[in-house]
């Protein structure tokens, strides 16, 4: 009797407590926090939630005073609700120089905490909501939060590793979470006026191959954060970039340098505790000005949706103008961009696709730091403009009478809705049905593992449930010296995944492979070979028959054998692209008859040129990287070297036997861009 009298008790309580956090909320802003359900984002009434909104990255400074003045912000908030723009995402840490919420990681600052209390009351009274990012992978400030403040000022990239960075960044999200506001009397985790949280905005981490550290991290961080705040939504924070081994990079990404940033967008939504996927796109930032890559890059995520099972928002979406960030470019070009962008978003909301809402990046409502990062000056929409005008304004209050009711949907009770909204699992597959295959460990050692479309004649298609399995039935195949599996969760050239192809290949010694395009989301293999010639190494010699461009899958082994030409030892070569200050661009674009035809070709050149010690040579008939005209574009602006006046791009992707001299200061350390065997770049130093 006793206990059954106290668990009374304690429900009374609970009751109470609910019913009292149900009335502030509704005297302070929004009635219920927004879920997740049936992949996509609903109201407490299950009705459909679609938003149009903004970005900015001072809103602290503004409500304490540090820049501008707290009218600022009470200002841009009105306007924000006279044009539809009902979510706000904004950075939770300061970014001024010397104004933080953090002294050190666990020390807080009092006044920043209460200007963090006046926006989200400010924004509630307006029943405007907030995204929220809890820490900055970029450095503005060295003493703002971003990656380095957690690891004391070392290396930047252990914050995903290090077990004290990786408890300081919980402690804090922690605090924030359970911070009781000073105006509304409610505690965070409580408001529904907060939409979501990111994690981090826009992660990133240099090492090759750290996109595992990266993982790791969201899936400690995500369903943690749950712990503290099951109420609320959670998604990253990130551009949205595909790991390298992802079949998505080369198409997907806006060069090759995104595959390298720790990033892979599929399994890293994939994790339990987020809820939704976001997006980043800068066509400036990126050097991609084509609305080609914009189309791409919002098909792919919105598809990407599908699979993970779970709504996609596009957070940043900013055009250039002018200046350093977007010299050239024209308010007809921004105009474009919002153009195509807002409608193909629009489409979505329509179809009931995965993309659910878009926020740009930045309005001059936003006044006080318009002035305070010159990039911003050329992103920074004014009111008064055709862009704003005709696609944002519109575009913000059709989105804000959209929404139906959606089927199989449980209405949420009361204000606090955290059961409704669970651990953020969308009931889609996991972070390892997303995560590529490793050629290194995925097979055995006799299967010859590479990624790529590798050549051959076809012999037979199936299916197959791993590449291991794949390469095993090469083995029992009369006449099967190669093999290809397709990885890719989106299909390779309309095959779907887990398509498995045998093939029979001439001179399977060197095998040649494609990785972009049609062939992406390939991985293959030679069985039996005892020695394999790499061909990022050794190409055929200039004057062979086996030198042109399909010359080595059907010359002869013999004559193959003698026209493969390598670096020797002294060229340091390694299948990698590396820095340096660019000397000669290309060196068969400054002649009429071609010189470089090989790698070793291209060291040679390296050695006799003057000031050179670092070399590099595109080995791929397809080309290399993908970002060529907006790199040459970018040296005709700044005076930098582009190619001569016997050749340039092909296409998009730098040329087959391009080889670039550079100098670099110390040889020793220089920086890499991209390394292994999905890339197509052969580098050395002399």
């Amino acid at each position: 009797m006793a206990v059954a009298q106290h668990q009374g008790r304690v429900l009374r309580r609970s009751v109470a407590v609910a019913c009292l956090l149900a009335i502030a909320a509704s005297q302070h802003g929004a009635d219920a926090f927004i879920r997740v359900q049936s992949g996509t984002f609903v109201d407490e009434n299950c009705k459909e939630f679609f938003f149009s909104g903004y970005n900015t990255w001072q809103l602290l400074e503004n409500a304490a005073g540090v820049v501008g003045n707290s009218g600022d912000l009470t200002a841009q908030f009105d306007a924000a609700a006279a044009n539809n723009l009902t979510v706000v995402r904004m950075f939770g840490f300061g970014t001024a120089g010397g104004f933080q919420l953090q002294y050190s990681p666990g020390s807080y600052n009092e006044k920043a905490f209460q200007a963090f209390d006046k926006v989200i009351s400010e924004a509630g009274k307006r029943k405007l909501r907030l995204v929220i990012a809890f820490v900055n992978n970029w450095d503005q400030d060295s003493s703002s939060d971003n990656k380095k403040f957690y690891v004391g000022g070392g290396n930047p990239d252990d914050f995903y590793t290090s077990a004290s960075a990786r408890q300081a960044f919980k402690n804090h999200m922690k605090t924030v979470t359970s911070r009781k506001n000073t105006i509304t009397g409610i505690a965070y985790r409580d408001d529904p006026t907060i939409l979501a949280w990111n994690l981090i905005n826009e992660p990133r981490c240099d090492a090759i191959g750290c996109n595992t550290d990266m993982l790791s991290w969201i899936e400690e961080m995500a369903p943690y954060l749950k712990t503290v705040d099951p109420n609320h939504l959670v998604t990253v924070g990130m551009d949205g970039f595909y790991d390298r081994r992802s079949c998505l990079a080369p198409t997907g990404n806006p060069s090759s340098w995104a595959g390298y940033t720790g990033q892979d967008f599929l399994p890293q939504h994939a994790v339990n505790g987020i809820d939704y996927a976001a997006i980043h796109l800068w066509p400036d930032n990126w050097k991609r000005v084509d609305l080609d890559f914009g189309k791409i890059w919002l098909s792919n995520h919105s598809a990407n949706g599908q699979l993970l099972q779970k709504p996609v928002v596009l957070e940043e979406f900013g055009k250039g103008v002018g200046g350093d960030l977007a010299k050239g470019q024209t308010e007809s070009q921004r105009m474009d961009w919002y153009k195509l962008v807002y409608y193909l978003v629009e489409q979505d909301l329509e179809a009931g696709t995965p993309l659910k809402g878009i926020l740009f990046w930045r309005w001059d409502a936003v006044a006080a730091a318009v002035n305070s990062q010159i990039g911003d000056n050329a992103l920074t929409l004014a009111t008064s403009s055709d862009v704003f005008q005709q696609v944002v304004k519109p575009f913000s209050a059709r989105v804000a009478q959209r929404g139906k009711t959606v089927a199989g949907c449980t209405p949420s009770q009361g204000t606090v809705s955290a059961a409704s909204i669970g651990g953020g699992s969308s009931g889609g597959p996991g972070p390892d049905f997303f995560t590529a295959p490793d050629s290194a460990t995925c097979c055995a050692k006799d299967c010859g593992t590479m990624y790529g479309n590798l050549e051959g004649t076809p012999l037979a298609s199936a299916t197959s449930a791993s590449a291991s399995a794949c390469c095993d039935s090469c083995k029992g195949t009369t006449g099967c010296s190669a093999w290809n599996f397709c990885y890719c969760d989106l299909g390779c050239a309309g095959q779907p995944k887990g398509t498995c192809v045998l093939k029979s290949m001439t001179n399977a010694f060197y095998p040649r492979t494609q990785i972009v395009g049609d062939n992406a989301g390939w991985i293959g293999g030679v069985p039996g070979q005892s020695k394999i010639t790499p061909t990022w190494l050794c190409q055929p010699k200039g004057g062979s028959t086996c030198a042109a461009d399909q010359g080595a899958s059907t010359c002869s082994a013999t004559d193959l054998q003698n026209s493969l030409q390598c670096p020797d030892n002294s060229c340091n070569a390694k299948d990698q692209n590396v820095g340096g200050d660019t000397l000669v661009m290309d060196v068969n674009s400054n002649t009429p008859t071609k010189t470089v035809f090989t790698a070793a070709d291209c060291c040679a050149a390296c050695k006799n040129y003057g000031g050179c010690n670092v070399w590099t040579f595109c080995n791929r008939p397809e080309g290399c990287s993908s970002d060529c005209p907006a790199n040459v574009a970018s040296a005709k602006q700044t005076g930098g070297k582009t190619f001569g006046p016997y050749g340039g791009c092909q296409g998009n992707r730098f040329p087959y036997q391009q080889c670039t001299l550079k100098n670099s200061k110390d040889p020793s350390k220089v920086q890499v861009y991209e390394a292994g065997e999905l890339q197509a770049w052969t580098s050395g130093t002399t």
